[in-house]
């Protein structure tokens, strides 16, 4: 809930660092500002086996963890006006370098996650 509450004071103009920007950078914070109201927020909360198994094949978004994103409510252009932004932005453009860099971490890592480690 507090997190949900900073992301809709920074979607109103509050609680920003508003200091002096230069185009690219008063760019992506606005852009930043209307992604933020479209953020939608799951509340966790710990439940029995019996429940999860429920929500787990309910397949519902609002309910299964494993459906939820928290960008899934963004519009697909407010998206795409977001990447470019950002890609306008030195410090931005390496951000988006190393969210790309983990995800494929993550995806090409998967296959030898649970596996021993030897050294042969």
């Amino acid at each position: 809930e507090a997190a949900q509450a900073r992301w809709a004071a920074f979607a109103d103009g509050g609680s920003a660092q508003d200091g002096a920007r230069d185009g690219a950078e008063a760019r992506l914070h606005e852009v930043a500002r209307w992604c933020a109201g479209h953020l939608r927020f799951l509340k966790l909360d710990i439940r029995g086996e019996e429940a999860l198994l429920e929500e787990q094949q309910s397949h519902c978004k609002d309910r299964c963890l494993e459906l939820y994103s928290p960008l899934a409510r963004i519009p697909l252009e407010l998206k795409e006006e977001l990447i470019n932004a950002a890609r306008a932005l030195p410090q931005a453009c390496r951000a988006l370098g190393a969210l790309v860099g983990m995800a494929v971490g993550d995806a090409l890592g998967a296959p030898f996650e649970f596996l021993d480690a030897v050294d042969e």
